[in-house]
């Protein structure tokens, strides 16, 4: 016979107790000789020796109680039946349900717990008999059940051959999955051993029990893993949070940080790397179970892609103390402007290049402009009349500016829908003169949006004006705008 804890046999010492008590009340009587009770003597004798016999059985029964309560806790498994009554045996099915989600990843005093894991399925599987059937269920990929088979030297390579998986466990999903397995087997025995490290978030609710999930004639069995809770902290999220990211601008982001350990976190470092190349940290304390959100500012060296990651320092799962992020800075932003021809292109090459406007450049010509214009900054203008727009490369641009919608064709109104369905952006300002109704109701449905409400004010009316209310200096298109 083999047991799944031997380790328990050592208790088979306490069945010496009932016998150690018994011999410690035994009292050896005084004997008095009586001439006159001479007869009560075989009596005596007759009662002591039932006595006796009633004190031996209950010793016996004493002793056998903590002998199988002993042997109950060792816990005797798949037994195949007596050797000298061949053809008896009964068969097992047997379900090994193996948690190799990536917290397996950590290691106690006996070594990485995923190894344990496959340790303990191959001594599973050492234990049973010619004609038993198993099966191995991954708490990662429960939809993935295997049917059961008597290759057992088949599901020990599947063992052998597991790697993490860094998708998260189902322990429900992989319970269903045996129980249905189970449902469809014969055997006389019908097992379920799961191999885990106990991982609260891996179970979809606290009160899962074997009674919701199989029958009586199943022993569900449970053999964790690890000594004690690993310290692990993570990087649950990042974010960045500018909308629009300029070059040689600052760039915000912010990370939260979760505690997943038993005990609090003092002073863990939390870095920042650009290109590789560590560019900002922080030191924060994070309670036991609870969260903490860091925010950086961090400032770009150059244009381009930019890739980076935050990262926390090292602990007994470092698979979670990092996350990466990315982002794209024009080097500028090439902008088509059109058509020219009026009083709104001179407005507007004003408002992109103040200094060059008013110093007689080709901005403030803008009227009688065709040819591209390098401003300074980060903007790249091309000023185009009508007939130049219609025919331009919109994939050049970054951004289109129309100074109305009128008269456009078809065609181009259609490049521009594509366009800007894969990524551009388009800025409209109606014309002062122009049509209102025909680009609310023919141009700006092709773009998804409604039809406009209408228009107010007059271009003669200087009796009454507009003015600004609140302005909110934090959204994305003013941050950084006003800054000296």
């Amino acid at each position: 016979m083999q047991f799944l804890n031997p380790l328990y046999l050592i208790a088979l010492a306490a069945a010496a107790i009932p016998i150690i008590l018994h011999l410690l009340n035994l009292r050896k009587t005084r004997v008095i000789e009586f001439s006159t009770l001479s007869f009560l003597k075989e009596l005596q004798r007759s009662k002591i020796r039932k006595l006796k016999l009633k004190q031996w059985l209950l010793l016996a029964l004493r002793t056998l109680i903590i002998i199988f309560v002993v042997l109950a806790f060792t816990r005797p498994a798949l037994q195949s039946g007596f050797g000298f009554l061949p053809g008896t045996a009964a068969k097992s099915s047997v379900v090994i349900v193996l948690d190799n989600s990536f917290s397996t990843l950590v290691s106690d005093e006996h070594g990485q717990l995923l190894k344990q894991a496959k340790k303990k399925a191959a001594e599973l599987l050492d234990l049973m008999q010619g004609g038993d059937e198993a099966a191995l269920i991954l708490t990662t990929d429960p939809e993935a059940a295997r049917e059961f088979t008597v290759a057992l030297a088949a599901v020990r390579s599947d063992i052998n051959d597991l790697e993490v998986s860094y998708a998260h466990g189902d322990y429900r999903a992989a319970l269903t999955a045996a129980s249905a397995l189970l449902a469809e087997s014969d055997n006389f025995n019908k097992e379920v051993y799961i191999i885990t490290d106990r991982q609260r978030s891996q179970f979809v609710t606290d009160n899962l029990t074997p009674q919701e999930l199989f029958d009586n004639s199943v022993r569900v069995f449970s053999l964790p893993l690890g000594s004690k809770a690993p310290a692990n902290t993570a990087l649950v999220e990042t974010e960045l949070r500018n909308a629009i990211f300029e070059n040689g601008k600052p760039v915000d982001l912010a990370a939260t940080v979760r505690n997943l350990g038993e005990t609090p976190l003092s002073g863990a470092i939390v870095s920042v790397f650009l290109g590789g190349e560590r560019v900002a940290q922080k030191s924060i304390d994070v309670a036991a179970g609870g969260t903490q959100n860091v925010e950086f500012t961090v400032l770009p060296k150059s244009a381009g892609w930019i890739d980076g990651f935050v990262e926390l320092e090292d602990d007994d799962l470092p698979e979670d103390n990092r996350r990466y992020f990315g982002f794209y800075i024009p080097e500028t932003l090439n902008i088509l402007l059109g058509p020219t021809g009026g009083k709104d292109a001179s407005l507007l090459a004003l408002a992109l290049d103040p200094v060059a406007a008013t110093s007689g450049s080709p901005a403030a010509q803008a009227d009688n402009m065709e040819e591209t214009n390098i401003l300074p900054g980060s903007f790249t203008v091309d000023m185009a009349d009508r007939g130049s727009l219609l025919s331009a490369n919109l994939s050049r641009y970054n951004v289109v500016v129309l100074l109305g919608a009128q008269s456009l064709s078809d065609a181009f109104t259609q490049r521009l829908v594509s366009w800007v369905r894969e990524g551009g952006s388009l800025l409209l300002f109606p014309d002062a003169n122009g049509n209102v109704e025909e680009w609310s109701t023919q141009f700006l449905p092709q773009f998804g949006f409604p039809p406009a409400a209408g228009s107010t004010g007059a271009l003669d009316n200087t009796s009454s004006f507009v003015t600004f209310g609140d302005i909110d200096f934090d959204h994305p298109l003013f941050v950084n705008m006003f800054d000296t």
